[in-house]
């Protein structure tokens, strides 16, 4: 941010001068962005990135994807930049657990509760942490496919136990019972 306010002089109050129209993050494109003068510039994924400049027309660099796949082997969340129909390159976002967190997770487990560590933007993220040493340290990061089954579950556990105990429900079954055969 600041080099892009030192390069083009802007303030975030100039921002509004320049008619900019602002792209939320939303989880379904995967990314977010800004149309400012006549550019569209966007970050985000690199899968939706990819699409987005090839959708423009534009072709990626030869390692583009190759980038991408070793900065998610390493443990790092790859951000990809794009201005309209050119890729400008993938930053690596380095996932760092905070000091301290081995006993604050620690306290937590002695109070009976249970830490999972939840991430949708890189699924290989996840597994790489505790793949190199997080897992020993923190002992409490859980794969998100499970913890995502375990809530589905649950949730569809008690919405089935839900319909059987409604009271509409109950009322049709007592006006089926009580009804003469047809």
């Amino acid at each position: 941010m600041i080099l892009a306010k030192e390069k083009y002089g802007l303030r975030g109050r100039e921002v509004a001068e320049h008619e900019a129209h602002f792209i939320p993050f939303s989880a379904y494109t995967r990314m977010s962005g800004v149309d400012i003068d006549g550019r569209m510039l966007r970050k985000g994924a690199a899968g939706s990135i990819a699409n987005f400049v090839k959708e423009l027309g534009g072709t990626l660099p030869a390692n583009f994807d190759e980038s991408s796949d070793r900065i998610s082997r390493a443990g790092g969340t790859p951000l990809a930049v794009a201005d309209g129909e050119r890729a400008l390159g993938i930053v690596y976002l380095k996932d760092i657990v905070k000091g301290g967190m081995k006993e604050r997770i620690g306290q937590l487990r002695a109070m009976g509760i249970r830490s999972v560590m939840i991430t949708g933007d890189n699924p290989s993220g996840p597994w790489n942490l505790l793949v190199m040493h997080h897992r020993a340290h923190l002992g409490a990061l859980q794969d998100m496919a499970e913890i995502a089954d375990q809530a589905v579950g649950y949730i569809d556990r008690r919405m089935r136990q839900a319909r059987r105990r409604s009271p509409s429900r109950r009322a049709a079954r007592a006006r089926a019972a009580a009804a003469p055969p047809p």
